[in-house]
């Protein structure tokens, strides 16, 4: 007895390492998307740079607003908020 040829139609969903038939109907993929360039990363100043990796404490009271700050001011190992010497700088004319 011959068999009779079927043909095997596998879908794109189908799981395992299946491969696609020829016969199936495929439309050419377009042009490639263009990938979206990343966005150029925020310049961070040298002395915001230091708050990065500021030493924590113990709450103690802030320098500048005297409420208990875990911080540690990178310049002079005082405990101080971060936004309390931004807006100090700020206030100073200082480049933050």
């Amino acid at each position: 007895m011959k068999r009779a040829a079927t043909k095997r139609r596998v879908t794109r969903n189908c799981q395992g390492q299946q491969a696609i038939p020829a016969d199936l109907d495929t439309t050419p993929a377009s042009e490639p998307v263009a990938k979206k360039t990343q966005a150029k990363k925020a310049y961070r100043t040298q002395r915001a740079d230091d708050w990065a990796h500021a030493q924590v404490g113990n709450p103690q009271p802030c320098f500048l607003c005297g409420s208990p700050a875990l911080l540690r001011d990178p310049a002079n190992g005082r405990a101080c908020h971060m936004t309390c010497a931004k807006q100090d700088a700020i206030q100073k004319g200082e480049q933050w």
